[in-house]
């Protein structure tokens, strides 16, 4: 055995095989109370009847134009309706003249119309007013003739007369009718747009400002180019100018970035009329994004240690690599350990010593926490700089003149295509760390374009984007609280006065795009550092006790569809926070590092030193420490000495097996799971998976216990399985089972976690187009039939493209030598047929409490055959 090589590694599972199995026929969806007929003729009919009128008369249509609420050619109309319709995309098409443009999920409070009907036993009918109501909008363009054939539409409905086939889904959308309205200026300019285009009208006397412009992505090219033609012409008709234009079908993405005069801002900012808020080919109009600023001490320490030891082996390629700021690259702990491709000229124009943000994650990424003396990685880090440290400004910012969306997109391109002529820059890169966030962007329901660019990378390169969760800078109203108890409270006392707080504000502290992608390992900080903390200055206190709960300011979830976001916490620091009088409360506003409080890691200096460190906090820095953790992993399984894991795998596989092992050994902290369920709630009997649900809003699937990752014991066994999955097939994994546990009463668990890279739909609500399901596999075979507690609910873990589940127990189980447990993979695609098979990784670990070889058990049984 080489040195330095635990007897114990990962096992590698035998080839999954194919088997044939029906679907079962699953649950039927709950509905929700429906008005009748008559109430939606009451609801929705005057739009109708306004439509009705200009027919009936034959008047020139133009005059639906002079409603700004009504149905009108070249107006998106909105269609929510309560659940969803059924083939709803293709009976829009089939109406000559309505152009599909896409849906998405939305939620309703229940009213007097709608609401959920119990169906628990005992409350059957019962009205529950508990529950939102989930819904679907529906977005279409019509032009004249759709208009009129919608209307006959409604009238067959009304008329309780048959719909022609194809037409069918029409009935229902007319039965479920939520709301019917045109997209009008509230949704183009949001009022959290309006609020950020105040403070960025409060930033500067500049005569013009950026601003992002999206357009609905027509499916027809020709389509697509009219609209922005007109778009450019309102901007040069206002005095603007555009800076740079983009279009990326593959997501739906069509945008602009545009320099607006300060005057039209004002005006947007006042709702008056403005043309950019009544352009229908006008989506979204919202400022240029906005890079979340990293938290660092202002306190710069020399780099104490010698140069670290471990050689570089430059003749391996980088595996990973950095979506960043421009690094300093001489600085003493980067020097040749970075390989810097910069095609946009970022390095004439960054000042060297603003470069902070960059320097920091490629620091944290190769070393780790400076103070913790961690080994070096030994392969260089790719480097793609995207932000720019322009003289003047206080924080590195994205290119002034070009969108980020198009930015990344090149980026990535550009390291796995190349462009032109030129080779791929990083062509071996699958683990791409993204330490940045969209401040102006929390989400709200629907996927940002940044995240639909990276949920399309991520599949079509199976790359593994490591993202930050965000950072919350705003102050935190906590409430029953002066100064003075806030600071005397006992720390557990504090504690859930703070969880408290996060609770009722959590609407305001959601994911930062673009890190509610489901493809991507999104990353939360933990309130938790390497090294001892030496706090320094008054008025600073510590908010938490427990170190496994994400810092103040460190964005919490759900994501999309109530996926599991954060997916993982990571050590962001021992966030301090400082108390202050706000609006006749107490609020507690982060702090950044002072002292010994943080993250260790190299710096730029203004006198242009060269060894320069500092301490650096926030979801950032946590990022690149998960990146790093993720490349430790991928380098014991590929370890040169000799003894390597994955030595035989197919470099596709890469990025599906490094993510299911970064979440497998992640565990919800008892107490804190107790804590935040208590404190979220619904305390109600039968609500768990609710409850579950905001526990993991929290704490996403918990802290990679980095220790069990890559390395077995004598009473544990962890392999490794991956392949595979074609639309609608289902495979089968043997897992073996340890003979040394027959007949014991100990106890025992196992663990499954499944991780995959789905293709996407931008245009359907669903947006996942693979979902791969676990078969509920016989684990009375083991004895761990019971779901482990303090764990995410059995639905929340499949919302997403990670399943996670924990089992244990001690119920003495019979097991003979040979004997396995079957595990099924199910591939759906709920928004139909997918072209290519889905790669899969799967990670299974056995264990149990004493000293018993079930390592060995386990590791003989992968080398015989299986007895069927």
């Amino acid at each position: 055995m080489p040195d330095g090589i635990t007897d114990f590694r990962l096992l590698r599972l035998r080839s999954a095989r194919v088997i044939d199995r029906r679907a079962g026929k699953g649950f039927p969806p709950n509905l929700p109370h429906l008005p009748t007929s008559s109430r939606q003729d009451e609801r929705i009919g005057p739009a109708f009847r306004r439509l009705a009128r200009v027919f009936e008369r034959g008047e020139d249509p133009l005059v639906l134009q002079e409603d700004p609420s009504g149905l009108a050619p070249e107006r998106v109309v909105v269609f929510e309706v309560a659940g969803s319709v059924d083939k709803m995309a293709n009976a829009i098409r089939s109406v000559p003249g309505l152009e599909y443009l896409g849906e998405h999920s939305s939620e309703f409070p229940p009213d007097a119309d709608f609401f959920m009907v119990d169906q628990r036993r005992g409350k059957r009918g019962q009205r529950r007013d508990d529950q939102l109501i989930t819904s679907t909008v529906y977005l279409a363009m019509p032009d004249l003739q759709a208009l009129e054939e919608l209307l006959g539409l409604w009238r067959r409905f009304k008329a309780s007369k048959q719909f022609d086939r194809g037409f069918a889904p029409w009935r229902d959308v007319f039965k479920q009718l939520k709301e019917l309205r045109v997209w009008g200026p509230k949704d183009r300019v949001t009022e959290e747009a309006i609020l950020d285009f105040q403070l960025l009208l409060t930033a500067g006397p500049t005569s013009h400002l950026p601003v992002e412009i999206e357009l609905w992505a027509h499916a027809r090219a020709s389509a697509r180019k009219r609209a922005r033609e007109r778009i450019v012409a309102i901007v040069v008709e206002s005095d603007g100018s555009v800076l740079h234009q983009s279009s990326i079908p593959e997501i739906a993405y069509e945008a602009m970035l545009a320099n607006v005069p300060r005057q039209t801002i004002k005006r947007l900012v006042r709702r008056q009329e403005v043309q950019f808020a009544k352009c229908n080919d006008i989506m979204y109009v919202r400022p240029q994004a906005l890079a979340s600023p990293l938290r660092m001490a202002d306190q710069l320490l020399p780099h104490s240690e010698e140069r670290p030891r471990e050689r570089l082996a430059m003749e391996l390629a980088p595996i990973a690599a950095l979506v960043d700021g421009l690094p300093v690259q001489d600085h003493y702990l980067l020097d040749k350990r970075i390989v810097v491709d910069d095609p946009d000229g970022t390095e004439d124009k960054a000042t060297v010593s603003g470069r902070s943000h960059g320097t920091a994650m490629a620091s944290v990424i190769l070393h780790g926490d400076l103070t913790s003396h961690q080994r070096t990685l030994s392969r260089p880090l790719h480097v793609h700089p995207v932000l720019v440290a322009l003289s003047g400004l206080a924080e590195e910012q994205f290119h002034p003149q070009r969108l980020v969306v198009d930015t990344f997109y090149r980026a990535v391109k550009r390291m796995k295509d190349g462009t032109g002529t030129s080779k791929p820059s990083a062509a071996d890169v699958f683990l791409i760390n993204v330490s940045l966030g969209d401040s102006r962007r929390p989400y709200a329901n629907t996927i940002s374009p940044w995240a639909r660019l990276l949920d399309y990378l991520a599949f079509r390169y199976q790359i593994l984007f490591v993202v930050s969760a965000g950072n919350i800078s705003e102050p935190l109203s906590v409430s029953n609280h002066s100064h003075e108890t806030f600071e005397r409270a006992s720390e557990p006392q504090r504690q859930e006065s703070v969880l408290h707080s996060v609770k009722e504000a959590s609407h305001n502290r959601t994911l930062l795009s673009p890190a509610e992608a489901i493809n991507v390992v999104t990353v939360g900080a933990c309130h938790d550092q390497f090294s001892v903390p030496k706090y320094q200055g008054s008025m600073v206190v510590d908010p938490y006790v427990d170190r496994s709960l994400p810092n103040v300011s460190s964005a919490i979830g759900l994501g999309h569809l109530r996926t599991m976001k954060p997916d993982i916490l990571m050590p962001g620091g021992r966030e301090m926070v400082s108390p202050h009088p706000q609006n006749g409360s107490l609020a507690i506003r982060p702090i950044p590092p002072r002292g010994a409080v943080g993250i260790l890691a190299a710096a730029p200096s203004r006198l242009g030193r060269l060894d320069q460190t500092r301490f650096t906090s926030g979801t950032s820095v946590a990022t690149a420490l998960a990146t790093r953790l993720a490349h430790s992993v991928f380098d014991a399984l590929m370890d040169t000495q000799g003894y390597r894991v994955l030595s035989d795998v197919d470099p596709q596989y890469f990025a599906v097996i490094v993510r299911s092992l970064l979440v497998h050994s992640c565990l919800w902290k008892k107490e804190s799971a107790e804590q935040v369920a208590e404190i979220w709630g619904p305390d109600q009997s039968g609500r768990h998976e609710s409850r579950s649900d905001n526990v993991a809003r929290v704490l996403g699937f918990g802290v990679p216990r980095a220790n069990r990752i890559v390395t077995c014991s004598a009473n544990r066994a962890t392999m490794i399985g991956y392949g595979k999955i074609d639309s609608g097939q289902t495979l089968q994994h043997d897992i073996p089972l340890p003979p040394s546990l027959s007949g014991l009463r100990v106890t025992r668990a196992m663990t499954v976690t499944l991780a995959w890279l789905s293709p996407v739909n931008p245009r359907n609500r669903r947006y996942r187009m693979v979902t791969l399901e676990l078969g509920k596999a016989e684990r009375e075979r083991l004895g761990t039939k019971d779901r482990a507690s303090h764990q995410s609910g059995y639905y929340g873990t499949r919302r997403g493209t990670i399943v996670h589940e924990r089992y244990d127990g001690s119920a003495v189980a019979e097991i003979r030598t040979g004997d396995y447990l079957p595990l099924l993979i199910t591939c759906k695609t709920p928004t139909g047929p997918v072209d290519d098979p889905v790669p899969y990784g799967l990670a299974v670990t056995i264990e149990a409490d004493g000293l018993i070889p079930v390592y060995d058990d386990v590791r003989t049984a992968l080398t015989v055959p299986v007895r069927p």
